[in-house]
């Protein structure tokens, strides 16, 4: 449940929707796909430029949705490296740093496998207190106030892929990062193949998992997927 905290206004969930929102709609260039995941991945939606699909599955999520407690990030960076034949896919991790004291196991994965990993903290050093369904604060086994504060130790998973670490749901600096890694790679790519295309994935922290499918938000995206393309 650590994404309704409100250290980040209000939350850190809708913190993260407003900010992919905004970008699917201002950058049309661009293809995205969005990989969900707490313990497990999926793929919430292929890549697309589609900004009303994208838009309408972002307004869907909620924190009801989210049906395990922790978070895993290995299942997300194998799932987002299986999705994508470029060399060097580009991914963005929307996270408070979820619960690891080492990301080293998954750092190494992803600078092995090619992947550039850039972490947007969606959370703050002081931290916030969490609510239960009841209103009421959250408590630990022990009986404290449970208080959930970002985790820099996932800042190793940048730092070792040549990605970079953003403070914050800015928007503007994400921009940034993807015009330069994008005009990279594609100089990088051109020299190799000319007509190979690039990859951007999205990663949202503890959004869904594998029983988003069986909800009805996930029915209907599938109804409005099937209805564009009879277009």
């Amino acid at each position: 449940r650590s994404m309704q905290a409100e250290d980040v206004k209000p939350t850190r969930l809708r913190a993260a929707k407003t900010l992919l929102t905004d970008l699917v709609h201002q950058d049309i260039k661009n293809r995205f796909g969005v990989i969900g995941f707490t313990t497990n991945a999926i793929v919430l939606s292929p890549l697309t430029n589609d900004a009303e699909l994208l838009t309408y599955l972002f307004k869907g999520v909620d924190e009801t949705l989210i049906m395990t407690k922790g978070s895993a990030i290995m299942p997300a960076l194998e799932l987002s490296r299986k999705m994508s034949h470029a060399a060097s896919p580009i991914l963005f991790l929307l996270t408070d740093g979820g619960d690891k004291d080492d990301y080293s196991e998954e750092a190494m994965f992803a600078k092995q496998n090619g992947l550039i990993v850039n972490v947007l903290m969606l959370a703050s050093l002081s931290g916030s207190t969490l609510k239960g369904w009841d209103g009421t604060l959250l408590k630990g086994e022990n009986g404290d106030i449970v208080i959930t504060s970002q985790n820099r130790a996932i800042k190793i998973l940048s730092t070792m892929t040549g990605g970079v670490y953003i403070d914050g749901a800015d928007l503007s600096k994400v921009q940034e990062v993807i015009a330069a890694q994008s005009d990279n790679a594609y100089k990088s790519k051109t020299k190799m193949v000319q007509y190979e295309e690039l990859f951007y994935y999205f990663i949202a922290l503890g959004l869904l998992f594998f029983m988003f499918s069986a909800t009805t938000l996930f029915s209907n995206l599938q109804k409005l997927l099937r209805r564009r393309s009879l277009r």
